[in-house]
């Protein structure tokens, strides 16, 4: 997904709907590196999305898999 067009519309669908946003800065990419940080950067500021690397983001679900049990 193109983090600067398909990444910021799913986020500003998400962001209506009441959902917290993480974005896996290295799961989305842009034509450019410029357009990619610009884009990142909309969505953490626009919809106070966290933007994160997968590695972050797997532990945080384990953490809060385990926390549940």
């Amino acid at each position: 997904m193109h983090t600067n067009i398909c990444d910021r519309h799913s986020s500003y669908d998400a962001f209506t709907r009441g959902f917290k946003i993480i974005v896996a800065e290295d799961g989305v990419e842009a034509f450019t590196e410029e357009e990619h940080r610009s884009g990142l950067e909309y969505i953490k500021r626009m919809y106070g999305a966290d933007i994160k690397k997968i590695e972050e983001i797997v532990e945080i679900f384990k953490r809060n898999s385990q926390n549940q049990k």
